[in-house]
């Protein structure tokens, strides 16, 4: 089961199905794996586990006890996962001494994945003092084995000339070697160097691509880019229907930018489906106004402007959409007009 787990995720059956399918039968069979005493599976299935987006469903606690019982097997990859729990203080108490210990184990074996930990705990400064140039030379290392996650920090690095020399198609050459085995993140990032011309010729319908690959997998950055694409038409041809469908997936995920637009582009939709497109301006002007008061009213620029500054621009907008017909905006409107601290 781990050896056929583990072609699925180097890309085995790749014609016949696509990434998100594969990766969810790959942590299927990892689990079941692990759950009988593969202590490689373990540290697998614990990785897919504590990203969501590889396949796996298990709760992090679990997850983390599976990477602990391959730690304490020896397994360098099992270090690896346990130290980024211990990073994170995920599944676990954040322990960022132990985080580095785990982290340096494993790297000292030669595994990518430890490096990688070991070079994203300097440039973080998590457990010893940040040192950007010490995170790339680890970066490096790891990306040179291959290792798609260590390539795009190593990509991250040259865009922004974080520890390096900055260098766009540097970046675009990293990003690439990733984004060519799979890697969302890493898809995502090359669509947004073609989408602004970074480090390559601009390519709309290449950065609509790469974007769809990453969506495809779940990564909600991504899917806010497609529908992006498909609500402008840019790359692709405007589709305000599917703009919305991939908003809400990635709304659905937390990403607050989707869970914005999708409140707007919803409203054209159903403008549009009542019929004029006066009508659906109107409409989606309303609901952008009314998403962005509620998310001044949620404290989202309480911090630059103070809480009092951010309620009465909140009750201007609501106000403006209420006028415009939105409903909710209405009733959040007689709201703050009743209760004066509201900013009305």
């Amino acid at each position: 089961m781990y050896a056929i787990a583990m072609k699925l995720r180097s890309g085995a059956m790749a014609e016949q199905l696509e990434w998100g399918v594969r990766k969810k039968a790959a942590a299927a069979l990892l689990e079941e794996a692990a759950e009988r005493g593969h202590v490689q599976a373990m540290a697998w299935a614990a990785y897919c586990s504590l990203f969501p987006q590889e396949g796996g469903e298990r709760a992090a606690e679990e997850a983390v006890e599976w990477a602990r019982r391959a730690s304490d097997s020896e397994d360098l990859v099992g270090k690896a996962v346990l130290a980024y729990a211990y990073r994170e203080g995920q599944g676990l108490e954040k322990d960022v001494d132990k985080a580095l210990r785990l982290a340096r184990e494993s790297a000292a074996g030669g595994e990518a994945s430890g490096q990688r930990e070991v070079g994203h705990c300097y440039r973080l400064g998590s457990g010893v003092e940040k040192d950007e140039e010490r995170a790339v030379e680890w970066y490096r290392r790891a990306a040179e084995q291959g290792y798609a996650v260590a390539q795009t920090s190593l990509g991250y690095c040259y865009r922004h000339g974080s520890g390096v020399e900055k260098d766009e198609e540097r970046a675009v050459e990293w990003y690439r070697r990733a984004a060519e085995q799979g890697y969302a993140v890493a898809q995502n990032n090359l669509g947004v160097c073609y989408g602004s011309g970074s480090g390559v010729e601009q390519d709309s319908a290449q950065a609509v691509e790469w974007y769809r690959r990453a969506a495809e997998q779940g990564h909600a950055i991504a899917q806010c880019n497609l529908a992006l694409c498909s609500e402008y038409g840019i790359g692709m041809e405007k589709d305000a229907v599917q703009a919305l469908e991939w908003y809400q997936r990635a709304a659905a995920q937390g990403y607050a930018k989707a869970q914005v637009s999708a409140v707007r582009v919803k409203a054209v939709v159903e403008a549009a489906t009542r019929g004029g497109d006066a009508e659906a301006e109107v409409a989606a002007s309303a609901a952008e106004m009314y998403a962005i008061a509620i998310g001044l009213r949620s404290g989202a620029m309480a911090e630059q402007f103070g809480w009092a500054a951010s309620k009465k621009a909140a009750a201007v907008l609501l106000q403006r959409a209420a006028e415009r017909g939105h409903v909710q905006a209405m009733a959040w409107t007689a709201y703050c007009s009743l209760f004066p601290e509201e900013g009305g």
